[in-house]
């Protein structure tokens, strides 16, 4: 918890945001990973996603990040010791960690997350398992993955694209704001036909998710997989 107080000002207090200093007071310590597994209710199911920067970024920035070994080989440790028996799923951005995730460790499942390639963001799109379609199906077969989680807009726009995966035995979740829309959930859920929907509120959307019409059918036909994802709008 972080409090905003206003700092005295020369001889007197400062009250309003337009007078004088303001200091911030850190009331708590942030939570750590192994805060996070070890008093959080065995009975909350964990989506760990693990961050790694792209090297790009990496160039432009002076800062120090470990390597992918090491940060995997902690993060498995730290499941390992105090997730027990909560039930998680690991993915990252980063074809490579999804990769050593996949390898070290058998217990829980691993997803690739997947965007569209856009400005701004740090992915490297040279990479074809960040960007490619096809590509990262065919890396989901060879590593053993679960699934692909993507974009809701995506899924929306190319319902195709979980056709395909289901085709192959691989799941689909979906993030972005567009889950903040029950009637975009249910269409994804009911009608489309993705694995879970990742999204905030969940009781609230559960309960409103019930009381929804019955949203318009989409062609159920087969499409085969595309080779790559939309390019970026201009």
């Amino acid at each position: 918890a972080m409090a905003v107080v206003p700092e005295e000002d020369n001889q007197r207090q400062s009250h309003t945001a337009h007078a004088g200093k303001w200091r911030y007071k850190i009331e708590d310590e942030p939570a750590t990973f192994e805060d996070v597994l070890v008093k959080t209710s065995p009975a909350v199911g964990f989506d760990v996603e693990v961050k790694y920067a792209s090297a790009a970024w990496l160039q432009e920035n002076a800062v120090r990040f470990p390597e992918r070994n090491l940060l995997v080989d902690r993060t498995l440790e730290m499941v390992f010791d105090h997730a027990g028996s909560r039930q998680l799923f690991f993915s990252s951005f980063d074809p490579d960690l999804v990769t050593l995730l996949s390898r070290k460790q058998s217990r829980y499942p691993v997803f690739l997350l997947s965007l569209v390639p856009q400005p701004g963001v740090d992915v490297d799109w040279k990479d074809a398992r960040g960007s490619d379609f096809g590509a990262q199906i065919a890396m989901c077969q060879a590593e053993g993955l679960a699934g692909i989680i993507c974009q809701a807009d995506t899924v929306l726009e190319h319902p195709e694209y979980v056709r395909a995966l289901r085709a192959v035995g691989l799941a689909n979740l979906t993030y972005g704001v567009t889950n903040t829309s029950t009637q975009k959930i249910r269409e994804q859920l009911e009608v489309i036909g993705v694995s879970a929907v990742i999204c905030d509120n969940i009781s609230a959307l559960s309960r409103q998710h019930h009381l929804l019409p019955a949203p318009p059918v989409v062609d159920p036909a087969p499409a085969p997989a595309p080779a790559a994802l939309p390019p970026p709008q201009q």
